[in-house]
Order: structure tokens, then C-alpha cells, then sequence
């Protein structure tokens, strides 16, 4: 005869985000997980869950609240390299601003820790990539001022 005493119950992962897209989405997955564990309910108050998960604990105020990455950024036609580190220069913002966000709201210290040192890794990213795009900047620059210079002559 089987036990079934010591079985647990199942809990769905995918409670409320059945295909979750991004880390945000993971998160509020996880979130729901651990309340159904901590209540031991099967069916919780989707509702509730999701009010839950978005709610912002009052901590210490963030001394570098991140902004949305913006879009404002015309690299010259003639320099890919420009374009490729501009892409990859967006990307890490708007991951940069998506785990500084699944920072402040988780109350893990796990969870916060693992998002600290992402986020750190992404200002590491973000500064390296920004003074590439610099540089690549300059170098068309000067490079058009010599054709403008020859041109004259």
C-alpha cells in the first residue's frame, strides 16, 4: 500500500502567467508559487496573488533610481559598429531597468542578492558599451570633417 502522508501536494509554477515572456513575469510566477506553499492552498484568489505581487514594500529610498532607457540615440549611417553597440547599449538598459525593479520588490535576500550583482554587472556592461559608442562616434566624426576638409581643397 502506498503512503500518501508524506506526499506533497502539487503546486502549479505557472499559476497566474502560464507562458511567462521575461523576468517580471518569472517573478510574479515565483511569487504566487511561494504563497500557495505558505498558505497550502492549490486554488488561491488569482486576484489577490496578483495585488500581492506588485505591491512595494516601504525600504530605504534607492539613491539611483534607474530610467527608462530612451531611444533618442542617431548613430551615422556608414558605421554598423555604431548601430550594433547602440543595440546592445538598449538591451542592457532595459534589463538594467528591469531587474533594479525586481529588486526593489522582492523580499528575498537571496532574490536581492543575485539581482544586486546582475545589476552591477549591467552598469559594468552599460559604461563599457557607452564609451565604445563614443569612441565610434568620434571616429566618424573626425573622419567626416577630413572628407569635408578634402573636399575644400
Amino acid at each position: 500500500m502506498k503512503q500518501t502522508y508524506f506526499q506533497e501536494p502539487k503546486y502549479s509554477k505557472n499559476y497566474l502567467i502560464s507562458n511567462p515572456q521575461n523576468l517580471y513575469e518569472q517573478y510574479v510566477n515565483a511569487f504566487a508559487f511561494s504563497e500557495m506553499v505558505k498558505s497550502q492552498s492549490l486554488m488561491p484568489n488569482k486576484k489577490e496573488l496578483q495585488l500581492q505581487a506588485q505591491i512595494v514594500k516601504p525600504s530605504a529610498p534607492s539613491p539611483n533610481i534607474i530610467p527608462e532607457p530612451s531611444a533618442n540615440i542617431q548613430p551615422s549611417n556608414n558605421a554598423t559598429a555604431q548601430k550594433q553597440s547602440d543595440a546592445n547599449l538598449q538591451k542592457a538598459k532595459a534589463e538594467l531597468c528591469e531587474y533594479a525593479n525586481l529588486s526593489r520588490v522582492t523580499t528575498s535576500s537571496e532574490l536581492h542578492t543575485q539581482f544586486s550583482s546582475k545589476i552591477k554587472d549591467l552598469e559594468k556592461s552599460i559604461f563599457l558599451e557607452e564609451k565604445t559608442l563614443k569612441r565610434l562616434r568620434g571616429n566618424a566624426e573626425a573622419r567626416n570633417g577630413l572628407e569635408i576638409k578634402k573636399g575644400k581643397c
